[in-house]
């Protein structure tokens, strides 16, 4: 009696796709279709003439700050909302931590230009409540410790709004005004 070979090719069928899967979460494209982005906000407006290094400052420092704002804005919603969706909130957490990474990099090596010593100092405020904030809301989560998530909230509030400061003092020494963002993505 001879065996069908239809269960092993559907096994080696998942096998593939599961690995697929795998290596597209490792990359985040997956990630980004599941948890997109948060809306962030754009500068409107012609900037000053900055000087060569005043831009590159600010062209290394604004995409990340941006996005911290944005997705530390929309940690704050959802833990208003309460919400247990595990794979968001880490999502959006790890995207945010790997903003300010970039911020952190940039301020390690490169000196902040006078012109925007007052947005580095606001942005030193933000990640400091931020990361606080973050490290605060992981064990509360894990031990279900409900009151202690609520005080996150009011952290992660606290840290996005010395964020959108941040970036609105930013764009405003480089000459561009920074608009509110789209509340409704």
């Amino acid at each position: 009696m001879r065996r069908s070979r239809w269960p092993l090719a559907i096994v080696a069928g998942l096998l593939v796709i599961g690995l697929g899967a795998a290596f597209s979460l490792k990359s985040g494209r997956v990630e980004n279709v599941l948890v997109p982005p948060a809306a962030e906000s754009r500068p409107t407006g012609t900037p000053w003439s900055l000087s060569a290094t005043e831009r590159a400052f600010y062209d290394s420092v604004a995409p990340p700050m941006r996005g911290a704002a944005a997705e530390s804005e929309r940690l704050a919603q959802l833990g208003e909302s309460h919400s247990r969706n595990v794979l968001e909130l880490q999502t959006r957490s790890n995207r945010l931590t790997s903003d300010l990474a970039a911020i952190d990099a940039v301020l390690k090596v490169t000196p902040v230009p006078d012109r925007f010593a007052d947005a580095a100092g606001l942005y030193r405020q933000a990640a400091t409540a931020l990361t606080a904030t973050m490290s605060e809301a992981r064990k509360a989560f894990e031990a279900f410790d409900f009151a202690a998530l609520a005080r996150a909230v009011e952290g992660f509030r606290a840290g996005a709004g010395f964020m959108r400061e941040a970036v609105s003092s930013l764009d405003a020494a480089a000459g561009r005004a920074t608009p509110v963002p789209d509340a409704t993505r």
